[in-house]
């Protein structure tokens, strides 16, 4: 008779305790929700403000068009002259072109490998139409996973 409860077992998933039998389904379940709950650094729009590596054009209606983007640090946006005589201006001392204002068609890629607040504007046309915008930078997001799970029944990581 204890032989073939000791078969039933093994054909119910063997003979290991129910706590050891779910470890193996519990670590695959973290990495689902992990995978799920992790989201993509970049892309997609905020309110105006454009997230992720990007492109403003400085129209030919004295814009920024966005005015606003958000990035996450090492991201590029660039700024193209899409009509008009224009610049970009930064807060910081960077300007582009580094001739002045020029209405040929130009474009001007920044990096921003520093996490903070970056202003800018056209000198030609900001204090008539308002012509000036910003970029956030973010800090660089943690790298995925996070490292590995806690072993089962210890303390987890610091």
């Amino acid at each position: 008779m204890e032989e073939r409860k000791t078969q039933a077992r093994k054909r119910a998933g063997g003979g290991a305790s129910p706590p050891a039998r779910w470890l193996p389904l519990s670590g695959a379940a973290a990495l689902v929700a992990l995978a799920v709950t992790a989201a993509p650094a970049g892309g997609g729009t905020a309110g105006s403000a454009t997230v992720g590596d990007t492109t403003v054009t400085a129209t030919s209606s004295n814009a920024f068009d966005p005015k606003d983007v958000i990035v996450n640090q090492g991201e590029t946006v660039t700024w193209n002259n899409g009509g008009g005589n224009h610049n970009v201006i930064f807060d910081d001392g960077v300007s582009y072109p580094p001739t002045g204002s020029s209405s040929q068609p130009w474009t001007y890629p920044r990096t921003f490998t520093v996490p903070g607040i970056y202003r800018y504007h056209c000198s030609v046309h900001q204090a008539q139409f308002g012509m000036e915008g910003t970029v956030t930078v973010n800090p660089a997001p943690p790298p995925p996973g996070g490292g590995p799970p806690p072993p089962a029944g210890g303390p987890p990581p610091p």
